[in-house]
């Protein structure tokens, strides 16, 4: 399961990335949720985040509201990785 999470996490972080969108944890939740029958916990979504995606979460303004902070180097890792992965 970490697996298929982790590759619709990427294709949701890229994508509010290139949007100039925040990339807070609780709206790619609320994503992977949508059709879900069985939910995914923030939680569960952020470990994948972390520790296979390799991203940091940090809790930002007052509301602390858990968002991704995305490094240059490794979102281009991502997307070089996602073309591979459609290329085979």
């Amino acid at each position: 399961m970490p697996i298929q999470v982790a590759s619709v996490d990427s294709e949701i972080i890229i994508e509010k990335y290139e949007a100039n969108d925040p990339i807070q944890l609780k709206g790619i939740t609320e994503i992977l949720n949508k059709y879900n029958k069985y939910p995914i916990s923030e939680r569960k979504i952020g470990g994948v985040i972390r520790k296979v995606l390799g991203f940091d979460i940090q809790r930002v303004g007052h509301e602390n509201i858990r968002t991704v902070v995305v490094e240059e180097d490794k979102l281009k890792d991502l997307q070089v990785s996602k073309r591979k992965l459609r290329e085979q």
